[in-house]
């Protein structure tokens, strides 16, 4: 296969990434893809607005008067803040839909590697989305920073669902400097072709 490519790519001159870059490319894609599907819904943020001036009063409380801390880590202790708000609000939200409505798709599991080699796996049960479970935001901080992901499990709506279920489970795997998509279930061209360019539209966003 690689040599195939390698000939391909002569005849049409075109020129490739290096394995290194081209994985930390895949990772980076695959990250933002996951954000895409996990946005802040609305009704979390209304909340977490609504707690605004509460907010801030607990991160002035841990900088001046717990940690007394110097004002080049307040950014950091808000962000800290505002996602432990987040999370609470979220799991505990009686409504999951919210976390599902108006998406194509949403991540049932996620693989991750930060900038120091640790490595971190979410798995929510009963394919509910991972968005609404605890673990998704102990971790979330890690990912923002690392903007990487090295696998994901979504669960995607079915373009048609004339004789199939509504939903699919797709794996996305990154290994290396290739990207493995692999349905695990019946899937028509329609869905295939979904995800694929759901893909590449994600990139093409980052690209931008």
């Amino acid at each position: 296969m690689n040599e195939a490519i390698s000939i391909v790519c002569n005849w049409f001159d075109i020129k490739t990434l290096s394995s290194t870059s081209a994985g930390k490319k895949f990772k980076t894609n695959l990250y933002h893809m996951l954000n895409k599907y996990t946005q802040t819904p609305s009704e979390i943020k209304e909340l977490m607005d609504s707690k605004k001036e509460e907010v801030e009063k607990i991160v002035d409380i841990i900088m001046n008067d717990i940690c007394k801390l110097p004002n080049r880590y307040k950014s950091d202790v808000q962000s800290s803040i505002l996602n432990m708000v987040e999370k609470y609000f979220s799991i505990s939200f009686p409504n999951k839909s919210i976390f599902t409505k108006e998406r194509d798709a949403y991540p049932l599991k996620l693989n991750a590697t930060d900038n120091e080699d640790s490595k971190v796996e979410q798995t929510a049960a009963l394919e509910e989305p991972l968005q609404s479970k605890a673990i998704f935001f102990d971790n979330k901080k890690m990912l923002q920073q690392s903007e990487s992901c090295d696998g994901i499990t979504f669960i995607v709506n079915r373009k048609n669902t004339l004789y199939c279920s509504k939903k699919f489970r797709v794996k996305i795997l990154i290994k290396s400097d290739h990207c493995t998509i692999k349905f695990t279930e019946y899937t028509m061209e329609e869905d295939i072709i979904n995800v694929l360019f759901s893909l590449i539209d994600t990139s093409r966003n980052c690209e931008s």
